[in-house]
């Protein structure tokens, strides 16, 4: 899968201590790991008193000993890695805790909480630092209308703010205005200039840049494509503790990319990561699992690393562990569970998840049945151009689901889907010719649509086409050619075109038959390849 990380230094590197608005970096000015106890705060909070000491720093309660208490025991003593929503839980406590400790002034402030670390913002000081032209504030300002938590989201605002601060050599701004112009975030994409502002924060050692600049090079955006240099540059991050830069040399050497597949290399630096929270190497250790991939096969030990990235939003995790429910792979099958994860996965836009879901609406599947709902989810896939979702939502118009029946509609969603080859709307396609529904009967359009659809294996094509053959209808009456159709949908378990054969065979000799088999045989093999 397309492995793609561009970091965004959001609104606190962990582990810093921040004063009035304020982001103290450790002495290199990078990622300093975990949260820590009193003494490391406190030294943290005494260089920024240091730096800024005309009176605009106020001693805030970090070093207090109930907070630092609280944060260990929200954060360092979790024997697994926190969820998304556990650490915004955490999020709220220490934020009532903190407002409750410090002076009136911080009642805007709140608290950023990570997998790493805790930090304080307050708004206002760090606007008001940020005009003064201090970097470390004008980047932190270009976070706070990125995120939008506190203030209305606004990306031209953010890029002014990572602009002023990059234009001073700030690391942390070069990459996040690397990161606008790969992501086209309050700009229009432009990898070259994307690779420029990462290239000036690499040559400060800045990791997150080295792991950006690695991927332009894999994927050969703005820069040509140099999987050796991709390497380097997420060797030098990795080295440094990047978490995406350790998952995308996994990823390299799972796909063999610059370097020879490995599947054993590749688990190591999954699991570096991963072990650290990183929920797309998470993901891809759940992957190997299930595919016995560098490993024995485990279906458990998979669902486990799914479970971890799912709970972290990631799409595909939630995406197999729903799969994993509505088989019983790896877990006992449960609807419900299946679609609960579906649903996370549709409401964070994913079209086949969206798609699913519609499908447990329409059938009642777990949930009452709600045709409604079904052509919202079905509707929503669609719109962004999902096979699966276009056929669906034809079927919605073609049955008059939740909607007035209405053939045209119909045909047009099944056009769409069909056209990008799906196989199902082939085939409905060529039910709606040969049933003159929408459109005018035409048997000859109909078997085009039956046969492209048959190719794929579609057996429900393959029966139609059989009957075509055998009813000659568009084509000149074949027994020989139905038989093998609809023997070839019998072989996927389709009981029509069972029932059919035997109004075939009837009218055939064996020479005839075996004739029939021997197409079979040759469309199986060509069709095997």
């Amino acid at each position: 899968m397309n492995n793609l990380i561009l970091a965004i230094v959001l609104l606190l590197i962990s582990s810093n201590v921040v004063a009035k608005g304020i982001q103290v970096v450790d002495k290199d000015g990078r990622q300093s790991g975990r949260f820590e106890d009193g003494p490391f705060l406190l030294e943290q909070l005494d260089i920024a008193e240091r730096r800024y000491s005309d009176g605009q720093i106020q001693r805030l309660p970090t070093s207090d000993s109930e907070f630092v208490t609280l944060a260990r025991e929200h954060i360092l003593n979790q024997k697994a890695p926190l969820t998304v929503i556990q650490l915004k839980d955490i999020e709220r406590k220490l934020t009532a805790y903190l407002r409750s400790r410090v002076d009136s002034e911080f009642t805007g402030a709140w608290i950023r909480v990570t997998k790493d670390g805790v930090a304080f913002v307050d708004i206002a000081g760090g606007k008001l630092l940020a005009e003064q032209g201090d970097a470390v504030a004008q980047n932190n300002m270009g976070n706070v209308y990125l995120d939008g938590d506190t203030v209305a989201k606004n990306l031209t605002e953010a890029i002014k703010w990572y602009r002023l601060a990059a234009e001073q050599g700030h690391a942390p701004a070069l990459q996040n205005m690397g990161a606008a112009y790969a992501l086209g975030q309050g700009v229009e994409v432009n990898y070259k200039e994307a690779a420029r502002w990462y290239g000036l924060a690499v040559e400060q050692g800045f990791a997150f840049s080295q792991n950006g600049l690695g991927d332009l090079h894999q994927y050969g955006h703005g820069v040509p494509q140099d999987y050796p240099e991709a390497l380097r540059l997420y060797h030098l991050a990795a080295d440094q503790g990047n978490n995406d830069a350790q998952t995308n040399l996994g990823a390299m050497s799972y796909h063999g990319r610059g370097t020879p597949q490995d599947f054993e290399t590749a688990m190591k630096w999954f699991r570096l990561a991963a072990d650290k929270g990183q929920k797309e190497a998470q993901y891809n250790l759940g992957v190997m699992y299930q595919r016995g991939h560098g490993t024995t096969k485990d279906l458990t030990e998979a669902i486990r690393w799914f479970r971890l990235s799912a709970e972290d939003d990631h799409v595909l995790a939630q995406i197999m562990l729903g799969l994993a429910y509505a088989n019983g792979q790896g877990v006992p099958g449960d609807d419900k569970e299946a679609f609960k994860w579906f649903q996370l996965a549709a409401e964070q836009g994913n079209p086949w998840a969206q798609n699913q879901l519609g499908i447990f609406y329409r059938n009642g599947q777990s949930v009452s049945q709600d045709y409604g709902l079904a052509m919202k989810w079905f509707r929503l896939a669609a719109n962004q151009r999902h096979r699966d979702g276009q056929n669906s939502l034809g079927v919605m118009y073609h049955n008059g689901e939740g909607v007035s029946k209405d053939y045209e509609e119909a045909m047009k969603w099944y056009r769409l889907a069909a056209e990008q080859g799906a196989a199902v709307a082939q085939n409905n396609m060529g039910v709606m010719y040969r049933d003159k529904q929408g459109v005018s009967r035409d048997y000859k359009e109909a078997i085009r649509w039956f046969r492209l659809a048959a190719d794929q294996g579609n057996a429900l094509a393959q029966n139609n086409l059989g009957m075509m053959y055998r009813n000659g209808r568009g084509v000149k009456k074949d027994f020989g050619k139905a038989y093998m159709w609809l023997n070839l949908a019998i072989s996927q378990g389709n009981l029509d075109a069972f029932k059919n054969e035997a109004k075939v065979t009837k009218n055939m000799s064996s020479d005839d038959i075996l004739a029939a088999r021997e197409l079979i045989r040759q469309w199986l093999a060509e069709h095997s390849k």
